[in-house]
């Protein structure tokens, strides 16, 4: 019985020190920018042997700094359409410092590198894994890596634009079939479109008054109403 009550002593001093760190390690970001579009030069200090990858989310490297208690995560050359824009998240599991990324698709017609930046406070100097590297955090510290991927990159289709309005047509654009319908003043169905991803209302005919477009998308990205007014 004192064998086993010394054991279970000696096993919670061992896990105190961890149970702490993990206690303070609460990462919250503060900042996150995105560059502009560098066009498909691949001019990144962490530029792979290989030449980069161009698939939607890949990247060319990561740089971590640690400075004032911020760490700072860089990655370069995510590759994405022009109007592409970047989610990223950091949290501590355990000693590992896990970082994804959402890449949100802007429906360009071009494509594009960019270097993604973003800071968090609230993350202790010490040991943790990042990208499956051992690394040691500590006041002035600076690392590029380059291999490795986030611990989970998703792909996010937006649709570019949802109702545009002009004098004489309404346009909804969404991620496949797409439906607008033209409600009237009393809530009546007065048209009724269906095409795919772009559909467009001719409204040159409808009497002075005001009435709703409403659009939506198959894919369920699209659910969009406009107030029309005809004069």
């Amino acid at each position: 019985m004192k064998r086993t009550l010394l054991s279970l002593l000696i096993l919670a001093a061992a896990l105190a020190p961890f149970q702490a760190l993990s206690a303070e390690n609460s990462p919250r970001q503060e900042s996150a920018t995105t560059s502009g579009c560098k066009g498909l030069s691949f001019d990144s200090p962490a530029l792979p042997e290989d030449g980069g990858s161009t698939e939607p989310g890949d990247q060319d490297g990561f740089k971590l700094d640690y400075n004032d208690g911020i760490l700072t995560v860089t990655m370069y050359n995510a590759y994405g359409d022009c109007g592409a824009t970047f989610n990223q998240f950091l949290e501590i599991v355990g000693d590992t410092i896990v970082y994804s990324v959402e890449y949100i698709d802007g429906m360009a017609d071009c494509m594009c590198f960019f270097d993604i930046s973003s800071t968090y406070s609230g993350i202790e100097p010490g040991r943790y894994i990042f990208l499956g590297y051992e690394i040691f955090l500590e006041e002035g510290y600076s690392e590029i890596f380059k291999e490795g991927r986030p611990s989970s990159v998703t792909t996010t289709k937006v649709s570019k634009n949802s109702i545009t309005v002009s004098d004489t047509t309404v346009t909804a654009n969404g991620n496949g079939p797409v439906t607008l319908c033209i409600f009237d003043s009393e809530g009546r169905l007065i048209s009724y479109f269906k095409g795919k991803e772009t559909v467009r209302a001719d409204i040159s005919s409808l009497p002075a008054g005001w009435y709703v477009a409403k659009a939506s998308s198959d894919s369920g990205n699209l659910n969009e109403s406009r107030l029309l007014i005809r004069k």
